[in-house]
């Protein structure tokens, strides 16, 4: 049994389905998942897609591949040159 199932009460399969539908289409991803995976809403599929997928721009994993490239090409000192800044560092530990 997962954890989280302990923490908050299981929903039927329906209501997990309008839940997942209700993230994709507020994350504008519906029609991907649909496209993707051509199969019913599920959890597992749905939280992969919006967290994990780093091809899909809306998912946490592609937005923080993002900022990594971008606070990689801010300018650095000479002395930063060679070693992480602060930032690059925090990103790295997502």
């Amino acid at each position: 049994m997962a954890i989280s199932s302990r923490l908050v009460p299981v929903l039927s399969e329906s209501d997990q389905s309008k839940l997942c539908v209700a993230l994709l289409l507020s994350l504008e991803a519906l029609i991907s998942y649909r496209r993707r995976y051509r199969a019913r809403v599920g959890i597992q599929t749905s939280l992969d897609l919006v967290m994990m997928d780093p091809t899909n721009p809306r998912s946490l994993m592609y937005q923080v591949e993002q900022l990594r490239q971008h606070i990689g090409a801010l300018p650095k000192t000479p002395t930063q040159m060679h070693e992480l800044s602060a930032d690059e560092r925090r990103i790295l530990e997502c």
